[in-house]
């Protein structure tokens, strides 16, 4: 469980649920999913990471990753979206939301792992496809990462990523691979089970939900994956989706995205072709 301590006596003095998140982050989306499905009471701290709040010297204090989301319940730090969200189903049981038998629950806590190692392929994706067009306004953040000391792996995607040419073609590629691997087990899951976390709605479900959200919007293709297309509608339908999720994220968001997206398509760039070249094995 990823508890830290903090030298910010404000923070260390918060009483209830605190939660340092953004809108559209698919991390912050999670622990917001899991609050209202639990119909706790929270207070919001929005953290801007367009105007680069998050590598404030006053968050680093609360955060020393510089990301978001962050928990404070009642003076204690939880940061990372998969450990906030399972610290929450052990802080306040009264609504469970992972099974209580041990074949389920052993599955469930496979698959909320395997969403947090599948995170690095959804932020290529997200770059190339959905922010590349404002990458001027990401040019500051390696030096930034290098500043305050941001482990190397993020600063060097940064690099790459406000380079003249942008992402490697090889990264793009094997982000897809990766992605295409976890919608194959998923599929396989969904085939035997409702439900990601078993027979009932629960974590792993949320793990992987604000990860599917981003790649319906970013218009991955999704034909082939009838289990999770309709997990994915199932999931969309609860009230906590949209509270948790849409109710966020701004209007703009998903215009920009489809035209964008409509746009690369045009170019023969879009993420479609560039799935459709990993699957027929013409990948670089």
């Amino acid at each position: 469980m990823a508890i830290i301590e903090t030298n910010n006596l404000d923070v260390k003095g918060l009483q209830g649920l605190h939660l340092y998140h953004m809108d559209t982050s698919c991390c912050a989306q999670r622990v917001r999913f899991v609050l209202n499905e639990k119909d706790l009471e929270w207070q919001s701290h929005y953290i801007d990471l367009r105007k680069q709040q998050n590598l404030s010297s006053d968050y680093l204090s609360i955060n020393p990753n510089g990301v978001v989301p962050t928990l404070v319940h009642d003076g204690v730090v939880v940061i990372e979206s998969n450990d906030i969200i399972q610290y929450l189903d052990e802080a306040f049981p009264t609504i469970p939301m992972m099974p209580a038998e041990a074949a389920e629950r052993e599955i469930a806590e496979a698959l909320i792992a395997r969403s947090g190692e599948a995170f690095d392929s959804i932020v290529v994706l997200s770059f190339e496809f959905l922010f590349k067009p404002g990458k001027k306004d990401f040019r500051s953040i390696p030096e930034r990462y290098k500043e305050i000391g941001i482990k190397r792996q993020k600063t060097e995607l940064m690099q790459e990523f406000v380079s003249r040419n942008g992402f490697r073609r090889e990264r793009i590629e094997s982000a897809v691979k990766h992605i295409e691997a976890d919608l194959r087990h998923l599929e396989e899951v969904l085939s035997k089970q409702a439900w990601l976390t078993g027979n009932e709605f629960g974590l792993a479900d949320i793990a992987w939900a604000t990860l599917a959200h981003r790649l319906y919007l970013l218009g991955y293709p999704t034909k082939s994956h009838a289990n999770v297309n309709r997990w994915y509608r199932s999931v969309s339908e609860r009230g906590s989706f949209q509270s948790s999720i849409l109710d966020w994220q701004p209007k703009a968001v998903a215009v920009f995205a489809k035209t964008y997206g409509a746009l690369r398509r045009l170019t023969g760039t879009g993420i479609g072709a560039t799935q459709r070249q990993v699957a027929e094995g013409k990948a670089a």
